[in-house]
């Protein structure tokens, strides 16, 4: 339920509808965080490695730096998620 609508029922096409538009907005979410991930990955190799300079030049907050960093290190430590080549920037990871 939504605010404001308690005890509204809806169609089967309705509930459909909805959960296609929340799969259509997470799917698109996913696609912007690789984006930005592979973004990171190039600032990363060209040796740009702090958080708060990386957070300004991609326009999000140092906190998603640390999770996409996260991310791209968990395939394997010091390997670049795009071409898998291995590096390790330092005290990135």
């Amino acid at each position: 339920m939504w605010r404001g609508h308690e005890g509204v029922i809806l169609t089967q096409d309705a509930l459909s509808r909805r959960a296609a538009g929340r799969h259509r907005r997470n799917e698109l979410a996913k696609l912007l965080a690789f984006v930005r991930r592979c973004q990171l990955a190039r600032l990363l190799a060209e040796g740009i490695t702090n958080r708060t300079e990386l957070a300004i030049t991609l326009d999000v907050s140092r906190a998603t730096i640390h999770r996409d960093i996260a991310a791209l290190f968990q395939q394997g430590p010091g390997c670049c998620p795009t071409c898998g080549r291995p590096y390790a920037p330092r005290g990135m990871v």
